[in-house]
């Protein structure tokens, strides 16, 4: 009897051991979501693993009162950002995009645009609103795997933006750097990669690199040649779960061959992660134009649990909460 039951437990340990091998040569071909496009570190304090929805943070009083606090915050940033970029004289434009419109409204978009279109009529930055174009549309998602623009929802975008890129054909910032100056990597992508990786619902996609670490498949050359048109934004420009010619700028750049089109969005990145870039990489590339892509979640990614899960500066910076957000997420997870 012990020895059938000795036998038996062999037997399992077996089993499992041989499922793992199976499981990881499964996933050898395509690393996961979280391996590829998340930046997650142990806090020295203690460790925060709950990232609220956006849509609970209008749920409650001391929510509300935390969204005060993250519009100041993302306030102060903005305007920042926006003296980076005029600092360089490149042209700065606002293009409200987000998928989570029209029948797809949520609570954080339906709050949070009103307050994203003043605060760029307050700093006279030009407001583009895509709502009009996505809203009630069918098949531009993934939906219902995953609610990121599909090749249809990217090329629906791409062609609004390509009427503001011809709209200002001919502009030009005067603004260069020396060439010792320039650093290496231009963006925060891994360069050289050629590989599938999966969004974090399971979507493959071709993820390709260039050796300057941006998403493109050129490279942005120095002396500047060609009109350098940047985007800045998060994964709807970056471009989850479709391959680099199928993205936002990937379809620009088909379209406008005579301008070299930029990518330097980024997973979850909102607009402290924007500025640090800018300030680091992003001003290096001589942009004329700069289209920065915002939404609501902008505003609530700012919450600290979620910058401790993405963010740019890795470990290079701790996201301890201040009192209110820790009594927010005391009231809701413990």
């Amino acid at each position: 009897m012990k020895r059938e039951l000795r036998f038996n437990t062999i037997l399992i340990f077996i089993s499992i051991f041989i499922f793992s091998c199976k499981r990881n040569n499964a996933k050898s071909g395509a690393d996961s979501f979280y391996d590829t496009l998340s930046s997650s570190k142990v806090q020295s304090t203690e460790s925060y693993h709950n990232v609220p929805e956006p849509d609970d943070f209008f749920k409650s009083r001391i929510g509300l009162r935390l969204v005060d606090t993250l519009e100041s915050r993302f306030a102060r940033d903005f305007v920042a950002f926006k003296s980076e970029v005029e600092a360089s004289h490149a042209k700065l434009y606002v293009c409200y995009i987000t998928p989570e419109v029209g029948f797809s409204l949520t609570r954080c978009e339906s709050e949070e645009k009103p307050f994203i279109k003043d605060l760029c009529k307050k700093q006279h930055v030009p407001f583009v609103d895509f709502t009009d174009i996505i809203a009630n549309k069918q098949g531009i998602t993934f939906m219902p795997i995953d609610g990121h623009f599909n090749k249809r929802g990217a090329m629906l975008v791409a062609n609004k933006i390509s009427g503001l890129i011809d709209s200002n054909k001919d502009y030009r910032s005067d603004i260069t750097y020396p060439a010792a100056s320039v650093p290496a990597l231009l963006g925060d992508e891994d360069p050289g990669i050629d590989k599938i990786v999966e969004d974090k619902q399971g979507l493959p996609y071709k993820l390709v690199t260039n050796k300057q670490g941006l998403r493109m498949d050129g490279l942005v050359e120095f002396p500047k040649k060609k009109q350098h048109i940047l985007l800045v934004g998060d994964s709807e420009i970056y471009g989850a779960g479709v391959d680099n010619p199928e993205t936002i700028t990937g379809v620009l750049q088909k379209r406008h061959p005579d301008k070299t089109i930029i990518n330097t969005a980024k997973w979850a990145y909102t607009i402290d992660d924007e500025l640090s870039q800018w300030k680091e990489r992003t001003k290096y590339q001589e942009p004329d134009i700069v289209i920065l892509q915002l939404n609501g979640v902008n505003i609530t990614n700012l919450y600290f649990s979620q910058k401790i899960r993405f963010h740019r500066l890795g470990d290079e910076k701790i996201f301890n909460p201040t009192p209110l957000e820790k009594k927010f997420y005391d009231l809701k997870y413990n």
